[in-house]
This record gives structure tokens, sequence and C-alpha cells, in this order.
């Protein structure tokens, strides 16, 4: 009797000591268990290392009826006027998409070295990671990532940069980031800061002409935003891509390249860009 009740404990140890060890070896599943995450995994235990969407602009740059502009081609402006655009920059920022007057922002940051006070004084700031250089060099923009899912009525985009962007040292910007020193660098430095637009463009078709720059600061543009209204649907796990077009014959529309100048084309310039810029979806 003793012999079969030691058995019984020892087939019972032997059965709790293997759960234990099947407990031990056990381990939870780390993952992703945010829906919004790219990397969503529904059978981990343990949430960590999700990575988002990214909000995407698919940048379309045309001149009216003739189709995607480009660089140095020859366009007919007032009058039939024939001129060259050779380039066309914007500082684009504080991108925002809106849902019943709710706004939700990429969530992408970095560390920038500023002008404080005095051009001898240094300071890091953190700033939002979502800056955008418009040009020709590319089609496809990541503004960052962004983790709100659903339908939103509004997209909006400050044309330049914000306040504290315009102390930002250039050259001392992180690799890669618009905000460091272009070929065509659009920052001049401790007293002016960057310059928010910039277009090259020569008044006739003679290849000898020489270009004009027509650079706009933050005074001449003031506070302005582009605005696209509709439906924009983003779905879990996916990027977020949203379609700008910008049409520069809207944008040099009246300019008198014959009897004008530089000054007298900028204020006709910058009436006109509430009509270059349209989203959708």
């Amino acid at each position: 009797m003793m012999n079969k009740f030691v058995l019984k404990i020892g087939v019972f140890a032997t059965f709790l000591l293997f759960l234990i060890s099947q407990a031990a070896c056990y381990a939870d599943k780390e993952g992703c268990l945010d829906i919004a995450a790219v990397n969503f995994d529904a059978a981990a235990d343990k949430d960590c290392c999700c990575q988002y969407p990214k909000l995407v602009f698919n940048v379309q740059q045309i001149y009216g009826d003739s189709g995607e502009y480009a660089a140095g081609k020859v366009y007919p402006g007032l009058n039939g006027h024939l001129f060259r655009i050779q380039q066309v920059h914007f500082y684009l920022s504080d991108a925002r998409m809106l849902r019943q007057g709710q706004a939700f922002f990429t969530t992408d940051s970095l560390n920038f070295s500023s002008f404080g006070a005095t051009q001898s004084d240094t300071i890091t700031q953190r700033l939002r990671n979502d800056f955008l250089l418009l040009s020709r060099a590319a089609f496809t923009y990541t503004i960052g990532s962004f983790r709100e899912i659903g339908d939103f009525d509004e997209v909006r985009v400050r044309l330049g940069l914000p306040a504290e962007a315009q102390k930002v040292i250039a050259t001392r910007a992180p690799a890669g980031n618009v905000l460091g020193v272009q070929a065509d660098s659009l920052w001049y430095g401790f007293d002016k800061g960057y310059v928010w637009a910039q277009m090259i463009v020569v008044r006739d078709s003679a290849a000898a002409t020489k270009p004009d720059t027509l650079s706009f600061t933050a005074a001449e543009l003031g506070e302005r935003y582009l605005i696209g209204n509709g439906v924009f649907s983003h779905e879990a796990g996916k990027n977020f891509v949203i379609n700008l077009q910008a049409d520069y014959q809207q944008l040099f529309e009246n300019v008198d390249w014959v009897a004008g100048n530089p000054a007298s084309w900028k204020p006709v310039i910058v009436a006109n860009l509430q009509n270059v810029f349209s989203f959708s979806p």
C-alpha cells in the first residue's frame, strides 16, 4: 500500500516538474499590438517595436495644358510672350489632416542646432520633422509617421516654415535633412534664415538672356496655408498617400515679362499662390 502511495506521489511530482519546466521554457512573443501599425501582429503577447505608416505626398508639377513642367523648357506667358522656368522651390511644413476640425499630425521629431539671441549663441531645439522642400528633384515626398486611421475631410500644409525653424543653422542640420545646405540653398544665414520660395526664370526664350532669381521671404508671404477639402481615407497598416498638384501656369499668370522687372513680378506671383496648389485623395 505504501509503495502504491509513493508511486502516485512520484508520478504527480514528475508531472508537476514537467509543467514547471514547460512554463519556464515558454517566453512571451514580442510584437506590435497596435492595429494602426504596419507590423501589427495579432499573435503577439507583449507589445513592442511598432512601426507606423507614413504620410506621403505624390507631387505632380505641371504647366497648364502643356503637361508636366520641365526645367528649362520654353512656356507661353502673358500675351503669348515666351519665357523659361529654370527652377522652382517651395518650403512646406506643418502638415496636418483634419477630421471635423480636429487636427492630426505626423509624429517624427529631430534635434536641430539653432541660433539663440545672437549669432554666437547656439541652442538645441527638438522640432517636428515634417519639413518638405518641393522641387523638381523628387515626385514622392515622405512627410513622417502618421498613426491615425479613418476618414479625414481636410488636408492643410503651411507654405513656408514655422518661426522656430527659421533659426536652424543649416550647416549643422542632420544629414540629408531639407533644412541643410542645398545645391541652390534657400538658407541666407543668421540675419535672414530661410527664404520660403525661390524661382529662377528667364524673361524670354533667348539662351543668352541672364536669368532672374526671385526669392520670397516670410515677410513677403506671410501666414499662408495650402488647403484641400474632400474625403481622404487612411487604411490601417498602409501609407497615407495624398496627391498634390502644382500648376506653374497659375503661378506666373499675368506676370509681364516684357515691361516688368522682379520688383513688379513678385507681388503678382504672391497673389497667384492661392490658385497654384490643389490636393486630391
